[in-house]
């Protein structure tokens, strides 16, 4: 398993270096995967950014997990779900996790003590050695 984590700050402009973090996987992932992995990436950031009242609103994490099956996205952040609202079952007041929802193979949502973790997991229909470059 190869894993990126990196704290970014809680800035719409977060979304662009995510976008990059995830194109690096461009030659090892099928263009339909890397594009709704990108797409994820993209509104799970802006959900933790614009969506969610945060504790601490200066920065959230960004998680880059891959392995020979799946790729998964993830991001921390100080705030408190509402867990009737959001979660796997894709009932959600959010227009980003619907969208998540729709192109994810998994997500969900958890807490983890005072951070909150949003992630959505991508399966590989051909397993490769599916690392982030560097």
């Amino acid at each position: 398993m190869t894993r990126h984590r990196v704290s970014l700050p809680a800035q719409p402009a977060s979304c662009r270096a995510v976008r990059e973090i995830v194109s690096r996987l461009a030659e090892v992932l099928p263009a339909p995967v890397l594009s709704d992995l990108t797409i994820a990436a993209d509104e799970l950031v802006a959900q933790a950014i614009l969506v969610a009242p945060r504790v601490d609103p200066d920065h959230i994490t960004f998680e880059l997990a891959t392995t020979r099956r799946d790729v998964t996205v993830a991001v921390e952040d100080s705030s408190e779900p509402d867990m009737s609202t959001t979660g796997t079952d894709g009932e959600s007041e959010s227009v980003g996790l619907a969208v998540v929802h729709r192109i994810a193979d998994r997500w969900g949502i958890e807490k983890r003590g005072p951070m909150t973790r949003t992630w959505a997991v991508f399966q590989i229909s051909s397993p490769n050695d599916v690392e982030l470059a560097s």
